[in-house]
């Protein structure tokens, strides 16, 4: 679904591209990839020059807590450890690594991406629901940042086998963590597709326009 967004670029950080057909998709194998490839996303003239003159342009990272994996490996080569909590002669080297994902994530959302970052589900024994799975060096930059935070639900198959569009959820249950800063927004979909999910996003932005009494505002 993801692939159905505007202009859609790849990060893939785990495996399963070679399923999508008609994206853009940047080798990410490491944390040198991944750099590389941010930089470049936000320093192509041709790319900011979209931006600039209106268009959408779609940042996908697939996987996105396996970022942290590839931080923490870049971590350990350069201090010739096989953790990163025995870095510094066994102080660990925690700080850098949280200002190492931090620093790559605000550069990804701020030149004018709309940004996609799709990650699992684990269930927290501590808040007794499901949560974003991933390091909370990763997990909770993207999550500060991110407008719309959907919790997705499988519906499984048809009576003819094929695939039911999951369900997507923009509040939080006592069963998982969700969260959109839409507040007129809807806080379900039945059926998950990126047309149903853009469509419930423009709907949520328009009821907050009409109630705040703004208006002028062009949705093309």
């Amino acid at each position: 679904q993801s692939s159905r967004f505007k202009n859609p670029i790849f990060l893939p950080c785990e495996k399963g591209m070679n399923a999508v057909n008609g994206a853009l998709v940047l080798r990410t194998r490491s944390w040198s990839d991944l750099k590389r490839n941010v930089a470049k996303l936000t320093s192509n003239k041709n790319l900011l020059g979209l931006l600039e003159n209106g268009e959408t342009i779609t940042i996908i990272v697939d996987g996105a807590e396996r970022m942290g994996n590839y931080c923490k490996n870049y971590l350990c080569s350069k201090y010739n450890v096989s953790n990163v909590g025995d870095a510094n002669n066994g102080y660990g080297c925690w700080s850098e690594y949280e200002d190492l994902m931090w620093s790559l994530i605000d550069s990804l959302i701020s030149v004018g991406y709309t940004v996609v970052f799709l990650a699992h589900r684990t269930f927290s024994q501590e808040t007794n629901r499901y949560e974003i799975t991933g390091d909370s060096r990763v997990i909770k930059p993207i999550k500060d940042n991110s407008d719309i935070i959907a919790y997705l639900e499988g519906n499984g198959v048809d009576e003819n086998g094929n695939e039911i569009p999951s369900s997507a959820y923009f509040v939080a249950t006592e069963d998982f963590y969700a969260r959109t800063r839409y507040d007129y927004m809807v806080s379900y979909i039945k059926e998950f597709t990126a047309e149903n999910f853009e469509k419930a996003v423009v709907d949520g932005i328009k009821k907050q326009n009409e109630h705040d009494g703004v208006s002028g505002v062009s949705f093309e």
